[in-house]
Protein backbone atom coordinates (compact mmCIF):
# COMPACT_ATOMS: atom_id res chain seq x y z
CA UNK A 1 0.00 0.00 0.00
CA UNK A 2 2.79 2.22 0.45
CA UNK A 3 4.24 1.45 -2.75
CA UNK A 4 0.97 2.57 -3.95
CA UNK A 5 0.88 5.87 -2.36
CA UNK A 6 4.36 6.81 -3.67
CA UNK A 7 3.46 5.89 -7.03
CA UNK A 8 0.06 8.30 -6.60
CA UNK A 9 2.35 11.00 -5.20
CA UNK A 10 4.58 10.50 -8.04
CA UNK A 11 2.01 10.89 -10.68
CA UNK A 12 0.66 14.09 -8.88
CA UNK A 13 4.50 15.68 -9.04
CA UNK A 14 4.49 14.87 -12.61
CA UNK A 15 1.00 16.11 -13.73
CA UNK A 16 1.88 19.48 -11.87
CA UNK A 17 5.39 19.47 -13.64
CA UNK A 18 3.53 18.69 -17.24
CA UNK A 19 1.07 21.63 -15.83
CA UNK A 20 3.58 24.27 -15.29
CA UNK A 21 5.87 23.41 -18.89
CA UNK A 22 2.44 24.18 -20.08
CA UNK A 23 2.10 27.39 -18.33
CA UNK A 24 5.80 27.86 -18.96
CA UNK A 25 5.50 27.67 -22.85
CA UNK A 26 1.83 30.03 -23.19
CA UNK A 27 3.81 32.33 -21.03
CA UNK A 28 7.14 32.33 -23.02
CA UNK A 29 4.50 32.75 -26.40
CA UNK A 30 2.50 35.89 -24.87
CA UNK A 31 5.51 37.57 -24.14
CA UNK A 32 6.86 37.29 -27.48
CA UNK A 33 3.61 38.25 -28.74
CA UNK A 34 3.54 40.88 -26.22
CA UNK A 35 7.32 42.06 -27.06
CA UNK A 36 6.75 42.23 -31.08
CA UNK A 37 3.56 44.74 -30.48
CA UNK A 38 5.81 46.50 -28.16
CA UNK A 39 8.67 47.41 -30.66
CA UNK A 40 6.27 47.76 -33.91
CA UNK A 41 4.32 50.47 -31.40
CA UNK A 42 7.85 52.05 -31.04
CA UNK A 43 8.31 52.06 -34.80
CA UNK A 44 5.17 53.53 -35.64
CA UNK A 45 5.43 55.96 -32.98
CA UNK A 46 9.50 56.81 -34.45
CA UNK A 47 8.21 57.03 -38.08
CA UNK A 48 5.58 59.87 -37.13
CA UNK A 49 7.59 61.90 -34.67
CA UNK A 50 10.08 61.88 -37.49
CA UNK A 51 7.74 62.14 -39.88
CA UNK A 52 6.32 65.38 -38.53
CA UNK A 53 8.91 67.00 -36.30
CA UNK A 54 12.53 66.16 -38.43
CA UNK A 55 11.93 65.54 -42.07
CA UNK A 56 8.08 67.29 -41.69
CA UNK A 57 6.93 65.10 -44.91
CA UNK A 58 3.82 64.05 -42.83
CA UNK A 59 1.35 67.17 -42.34
CA UNK A 60 -1.88 67.78 -40.78
CA UNK A 61 -4.49 69.79 -42.68
CA UNK A 62 -4.96 70.80 -45.61
CA UNK A 63 -1.95 71.71 -48.07
CA UNK A 64 -2.36 74.70 -50.34
CA UNK A 65 -3.42 73.44 -54.12
CA UNK A 66 -0.64 73.91 -56.29
CA UNK A 67 -1.57 75.80 -59.41
CA UNK A 68 -0.65 74.15 -62.46
CA UNK A 69 -0.64 76.48 -66.65
CA UNK A 70 -1.93 74.67 -68.53
CA UNK A 71 -0.59 75.07 -71.81
CA UNK A 72 -1.62 74.56 -75.76
CA UNK A 73 0.03 73.45 -78.75
CA UNK A 74 -1.07 76.11 -81.18
CA UNK A 75 0.29 74.14 -83.79
CA UNK A 76 -1.69 71.34 -83.50
CA UNK A 77 -5.18 71.33 -84.95
CA UNK A 78 -8.65 69.40 -85.77
CA UNK A 79 -8.44 68.44 -89.45
CA UNK A 80 -12.14 70.49 -89.77
CA UNK A 81 -10.20 73.38 -89.01
CA UNK A 82 -7.72 72.58 -92.07
CA UNK A 83 -9.63 75.59 -94.41
CA UNK A 84 -9.52 78.53 -91.75
CA UNK A 85 -6.48 79.13 -90.82
CA UNK A 86 -5.42 82.95 -89.91
CA UNK A 87 -2.61 82.52 -92.83
CA UNK A 88 -2.53 82.78 -96.13
CA UNK A 89 -0.43 80.00 -96.87
CA UNK A 90 0.55 77.06 -94.90
CA UNK A 91 1.35 73.24 -94.48
CA UNK A 92 -1.11 70.94 -92.83
CA UNK A 93 0.50 67.63 -91.82
CA UNK A 94 -2.44 64.74 -90.77
CA UNK A 95 -0.66 61.68 -89.10
CA UNK A 96 -0.34 59.85 -86.12
CA UNK A 97 1.26 61.71 -83.73
CA UNK A 98 1.18 59.22 -81.17
CA UNK A 99 2.87 56.48 -82.66
CA UNK A 100 5.21 55.60 -80.35
CA UNK A 101 7.16 53.23 -82.77
CA UNK A 102 8.19 55.24 -85.66
CA UNK A 103 8.77 59.35 -85.06
CA UNK A 104 10.51 59.35 -88.74
CA UNK A 105 7.90 61.36 -89.88
CA UNK A 106 7.93 64.28 -86.60
CA UNK A 107 11.85 64.10 -86.94
CA UNK A 108 11.54 65.00 -90.68
CA UNK A 109 8.93 67.57 -90.33
CA UNK A 110 11.33 69.06 -87.14
CA UNK A 111 14.06 68.96 -90.22
CA UNK A 112 11.62 70.63 -92.12
CA UNK A 113 10.53 73.59 -90.25
CA UNK A 114 14.03 73.98 -88.99
CA UNK A 115 15.10 74.52 -92.52
CA UNK A 116 11.71 76.49 -93.75
CA UNK A 117 11.46 78.76 -90.96
CA UNK A 118 9.05 81.28 -92.74
CA UNK A 119 6.48 78.74 -93.41
CA UNK A 120 3.70 77.92 -90.75
CA UNK A 121 2.78 73.97 -90.22
CA UNK A 122 -0.44 72.93 -88.33
CA UNK A 123 -0.37 69.43 -87.35
CA UNK A 124 -3.38 66.67 -86.90
CA UNK A 125 -3.73 63.71 -85.23
CA UNK A 126 -4.92 61.44 -87.84
CA UNK A 127 -5.98 58.80 -84.68
CA UNK A 128 -8.16 61.48 -82.95
CA UNK A 129 -11.24 60.88 -82.30
CA UNK A 130 -12.48 64.06 -83.91
CA UNK A 131 -10.62 63.76 -87.17
CA UNK A 132 -11.91 60.02 -87.66
CA UNK A 133 -14.66 60.89 -90.61
CA UNK A 134 -11.89 62.52 -92.38
CA UNK A 135 -9.48 59.98 -92.31
CA UNK A 136 -9.99 56.90 -95.01
CA UNK A 137 -7.86 54.10 -96.40
CA UNK A 138 -8.60 54.46 -100.14
CA UNK A 139 -10.11 56.93 -102.26
CA UNK A 140 -8.98 60.58 -100.69
CA UNK A 141 -10.26 63.75 -102.20
CA UNK A 142 -7.46 65.62 -103.45
CA UNK A 143 -9.51 68.16 -104.94
CA UNK A 144 -11.50 69.37 -101.29
CA UNK A 145 -13.19 72.91 -101.76
CA UNK A 146 -14.29 72.49 -98.36
CA UNK A 147 -13.91 70.70 -95.04
CA UNK A 148 -17.40 68.50 -95.24
CA UNK A 149 -15.64 66.93 -98.83
CA UNK A 150 -12.36 66.57 -97.29
CA UNK A 151 -10.87 62.81 -97.35
CA UNK A 152 -7.31 62.15 -96.45
CA UNK A 153 -5.07 58.82 -95.91
CA UNK A 154 -2.81 58.44 -93.26
CA UNK A 155 -0.26 60.06 -93.64
CA UNK A 156 -0.96 63.45 -95.59
CA UNK A 157 0.94 66.76 -96.16
CA UNK A 158 -1.66 70.23 -97.82
CA UNK A 159 -0.36 72.86 -98.60
CA UNK A 160 -3.37 75.49 -98.43
CA UNK A 161 -2.94 78.52 -100.52
CA UNK A 162 -5.59 81.63 -100.12
CA UNK A 163 -8.27 79.26 -98.22
CA UNK A 164 -7.96 76.08 -100.85
CA UNK A 165 -5.60 73.28 -101.80
CA UNK A 166 -2.69 74.01 -103.81
CA UNK A 167 -0.67 70.76 -103.23
CA UNK A 168 -1.64 67.59 -101.70
CA UNK A 169 1.18 64.74 -100.74
CA UNK A 170 0.08 61.16 -99.49
CA UNK A 171 1.62 58.36 -98.15
CA UNK A 172 4.68 57.70 -96.08
CA UNK A 173 7.07 57.96 -98.42
CA UNK A 174 6.12 60.98 -100.28
CA UNK A 175 5.40 62.60 -97.60
CA UNK A 176 9.07 61.83 -96.10
CA UNK A 177 10.41 63.10 -99.33
CA UNK A 178 8.81 66.48 -99.37
CA UNK A 179 10.17 66.77 -95.54
CA UNK A 180 13.44 66.14 -97.01
CA UNK A 181 13.44 68.76 -99.02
Amino acid sequence: MNNRKQILKNMKKERKLRNSYVEDNENIITRFVGTIFGVLIVLVISYLLIGIFVTKTIKFGKDKEEVTVATTDKSTILIGNTFNQKEEEYLVVIYDMNNKTDKTIETWLTYYSGKHTDTTIYKVDSKNKMNSKYIVDSDSNKEAKEVSELRVIDPTIIRIKNGSISEYIEGESSVKEMLKN
